[in-house]
Order: C-alpha cells, then sequence, then structure tokens
C-alpha cells in the first residue's frame, strides 16, 4: 500500500447517531452509566443492552451488514499447506515442499475455482474438514486467500478487523461482541489492525450468555419477577431523569444520547422479564441449531466437546441473528510442529469441519456470512520433503489468512480478471509469502479483510467514513467482489 495510511480521519466528527455512538463504544453500557450505583447492583455493568432505533423498539438503524465471525488457529497452523498457492504472475511454483505439499501436488477445485490439494491424495484436510459439516453450503460461498508473512506464535499480529465492522456498524441488538478470550480486545489471541473495537463479552459456557440479560446479584437474583419488575422500574426513573438532563445541553448529540440511555435501560427492564429473550438456541422451538451443532449430545463431535459445541454454536447463532456484534473463536493446539503428519492432518481437518458447520447455520438460518480465518504464523517442513511428511518447526513466512462469504441466495461472484482471482498477495519461489505486496503485513491483511467484507455486504461506501479513503487502483486490486 506505499505510503497509504489507514487511521480514523484525525478530524472525524464526534458522534451524533444512535449508530455512532454504538460504534465508538461510548454508550455499550449506556443503561449504567447514569447511576452506576444502583445499576451495578441491577445487572452485569459490562453489557450493552442499546437496542433498536431512536424509537427503541424498530430495528437498528444504518445499513444491515452481513455476520462476521473470526476464526483464529492458535500456534502457527498451515493455512497455506491447505490450499495451492501461486507466485506473482498467477502461476504454480516450481516446488511445495516447505508447505508439506511435496513437488507438485495433485489438485482439485471448490468454491468455484479455487485451486486445493487433492482430498484424494491429502485426505484429512481443511477442506474436507469444511465439506464434512457444510450440508452443501460450499456451493453458496466464496473464498479468497491471502498470501501474508505472520509473526510465529505470538499474539501481536495486527490482523483481527473487528475494530473496523464495529466502526463500520455491526452492533449487536442485544449483546456486544462476542469472543473467546480477552487478552488482545478483540475476542481472539490476535491484535486489531488499525482500530481497537470495543470489549467483547468473553463466552466460556451458555451461562455466560444466559446471564448476561439476568439480574446479576444475589440481591436481585433472590428476588421474585414482580419485585425484579419493580426495582428496574425504579432504575428507569433514575435514569430518564439522568437522560432529561443529557437532553437539556442543545446538540444533536446530547438528543441522541438521552433516548440511548433511556432506551438501554428499557430494554434492560423487557429483556430481564422475559423467559426466553432468544439468544439461547435451546430454547427455540425450532431446534435446527441446537441439533446442528448436537448441543444435547454428549462426547466428541467433529473434533469439539459438547460444551465447545454448545457455545461455539450459540456465539455464531446469535451473530447470524445479529443479537450481537462480530463474533471471535479461538482454537487452540495449533502449534502442532514436531507433533507428525496425522496429528496435523486431524487438526486441520478440525478446523475446516468448524468452519464447514459455521457455514451449515448460516444455510439453516438463511443468513449471510463472512467468515475470517487466520492464526499467528505458520509451520514449515524440511526442504526437498514428499507429500505431507510432518511440519518440524515453525515458518511464519509462509503465512496466510482465509476469507469465507456465504450468501443463502447463490455464491458471491468475484472477479475473474486476473489468474488466481481468489488470491491477494503472492508467494515467491522461495515458498514464502511476499512483504512487498499490498497484504505483505498483518494490519494490511486485516485492511483486505474489511475491505472485502464491506464488498461483500455491497456497503463499500462505509470504508472511507471508517478508513482514509484507498486509490483507485489499490481498491481494484484488494476488493475481489465482482
Amino acid at each position: 500500500m506505499g505510503k497509504k495510511k489507514f487511521n480514523y480521519f484525525d478530524d472525524h466528527k464526534k458522534p451524533s447517531t444512535r449508530r455512532e455512538f454504538l460504534a465508538s463504544g461510548m454508550v455499550s453500557s449506556a443503561a449504567f452509566m447514569m447511576t452506576p450505583s444502583i445499576l451495578q447492583i441491577l445487572a452485569n455493568p459490562s453489557i450493552a443492552r442499546a437496542a433498536g432505533s431512536d424509537s427503541c423498539d424498530a430495528a437498528s438503524s444504518g445499513p444491515q451488514l452481513p455476520a462476521f465471525v473470526g476464526v483464529n488457529l492458535g500456534g502457527g497452523a498451515s493455512l497455506s499447506g491447505n490450499v495451492i498457492v501461486h507466485d506473482k504472475g498467477g502461476q504454480l511454483l516450481p516446488a511445495y515442499n516447505q508447505l508439506g505439499l511435496g513437488t507438485q501436488p495433485a489438485t482439485e477445485t471448490e468454491f468455484g475455482n479455487v485451486l486445493f490439494p487433492s482430498a484424494g491424495t491429502v485426505t484429512q484436510s481443511f477442506l474436507t474438514g469444511m465439506r464434512s459439516q457444510a450440508n452443501g453450503a460450499l456451493a453458496k460461498s466464496s473464498f479468497i486467500q491471502v498470501c501474508v508473512p505472520l509473526a510465529d506464535d505470538t499474539s501481536n499480529n495486527a490482523i483481527d478487523p473487528t475494530g473496523m465492522v464495529t466502526a463500520a456498524g455491526l452492533v449487536g441488538s442485544l449483546l456486544p461482541k462476542l469472543g473467546s478470550t480477552s487478552g488482545t480486545g478483540t475476542g481472539i489471541d490476535q491484535k486489531a489492525s488499525n482500530i481497537q473495537p470495543p470489549a467483547p463479552l468473553v463466552v466460556r459456557s451458555i451461562n455466560d450468555l444466559t446471564t448476561a440479560l439476568a439480574p446479576a446479584s444475589s440481591l436481585t437474583r433472590n428476588l421474585s419477577p414482580a419485585q425484579q419488575k419493580s426495582l428496574h422500574s425504579l432504575v428507569s426513573d433514575l435514569s430518564g431523569a439522568q437522560a432529561r438532563s443529557v437532553a437539556s445541553v442543545n446538540s444533536s448529540s446530547s438528543q441522541t444520547l438521552s433516548k440511548l440511555v433511556q432506551c438501554a435501560t428499557g430494554k434492560n427492564i423487557e429483556l430481564a422479564t422475559q423467559t426466553n429473550p432468544g439468544i439461547d438456541p435451546k430454547l427455540d422451538s425450532d431446534q435446527t441449531v441446537t441439533n446442528l451443532w448436537g448441543m444435547n449430545t454428549g462426547g466428541n463431535q467433529f473434533g469439539r466437546s459438547q460444551n465447545e459445541r454448545t457455545v461455539f454454536g450459540s456465539m455464531v447463532y446469535n451473530g447470524l441473528k445479529g443479537n450481537s456484534g462480530s463474533v471471535g473463536i479461538e482454537l487452540g493446539g495449533y502449534d502442532y510442529h514436531g507433533q507428525g503428519a496425522p496429528t496435523q492432518m486431524q487438526k486441520d481437518f478440525d478446523a475446516g469441519a468448524l468452519v464447514g458447520k459455521i457455514l451449515a447455520t448460516a444455510q439453516a438460518m438463511n443468513k449471510r456470512v463472512f467468515i475470517h480465518v487466520t492464526s499467528d504464523g505458520s509451520v514449515g517442513a524440511p526442504s526437498g520433503s514428499g507429500l505431507r511428511p510432518g511440519f518440524t518447526g515453525d515458518r511464519g513466512s509462509g503465512g496466510m489468512s482465509y476469507m469465507i462469504a456465504f450468501d443463502p441466495a447463490g455464491r458471491p461472484n468475484m472477479k475473474n480478471d486476473r489468474t488466481a482471482a481468489w488470491q491477494l498477495g503472492y508467494y515467491t519461489n522461495g515458498q514464502g509469502a511476499a512483504d512487498d505486496s499490498l497484504v505483505g503485513s498483518a494490519d494490511k491483511a486485516g485492511v483486505a479483510a474489511f475491505v472485502n467484507y464491506l464488498a461483500f455486504a455491497k456497503q463499500t461506501s462505509l470504508f472511507g467514513k471508517v478508513l482514509s479513503p484507498l486509490s483507485t487502483s489499490d481498491q481494484d486490486y484488494l476488493v475481489r467482489f465482482a
């Protein structure tokens, strides 16, 4: 990207609409900011409940963006060894030995015309894992691979785009963005690209979701529903008084903020008294998602325990429904060099199976979803080795990320104006990701994910509202959706 710098505009205006307040994080706990001593007794102060438009009841204002799910494979997975990478001219490399694929691997296509190592030779791979769980959703999905060198075994790769995605307007109606870890503030063990997102709600069990919308303290938990509602009504009166005080300041920003405070507190009251506020798929009369993820059955399925299936399935469910903002899922165990090819291939299969399950869920719910798959670095095989000899060491120069977009209406159209149109960046003949491309660093790869997410959403005009506008040539190269 040369001298181009991706940052918020230094002179970007102060938030004045409900969507801008929500995306900025200023009202991520709006119902709690006016009377914290009372509200900290009533509910969990980290959970956002400022939903609806300025009328409190209508759907969220602004463009309706598709769900965004990040899947991070912690430890340095061989993402580049599960696809066929190309050089700068879009041609095959002389050899793929260090990527674990031998000299010239047999290939097959998926997602239309994307090249993968043949499932007939690499029987356990990310692709075969996706196919095992996607229930045909791959036929309505598009795939982009991003060639980017990454630092090994660290959370310092600034590749997570969810801060930009949130700033563009992906904000949940009931919950904030969801994540698996709080260490980096993104929900996964990857740092934010360009813009730090609001803090995620870390979900480690289904209770983390269900209690997010319930009174949190022992004082209110022991009250009857009628007593809880009375206490909430008291706080509503207090918040309303504070909101009127804010609204007395003569500005559109204060008027909007005061409405948000009243809406958020009203939503707290409503949700606290509902039996099923719609965040636990196991409470739905339609058990499609529950059955799809095997939430009520024990044992290990597609590489995941029952608790993991319940947690991840519920997070995806809420992201697809629009209840939450973006979703971040962290999968451990991908620092797998030296563990032998069977273990490594099984882990790749398990990661693909999870992505396939996300796609199947989007298909069942008739929702669009954009999946961003990342890892911290990569691994390498000995030079000159054959097909899947087993990765023996870290090799961040072989880094990569994936973008997968699903639309229930049919596969999103991709540009076909160049060879290997599904690839951003390129690999050198030394079998390493080039660092001189438009996606040659983690933060640039994060921007590429963001702009393609907007292109998939048909909302590329939002890019210039979040980051400095791209040049025409840069946008033409980076955006791969037709």
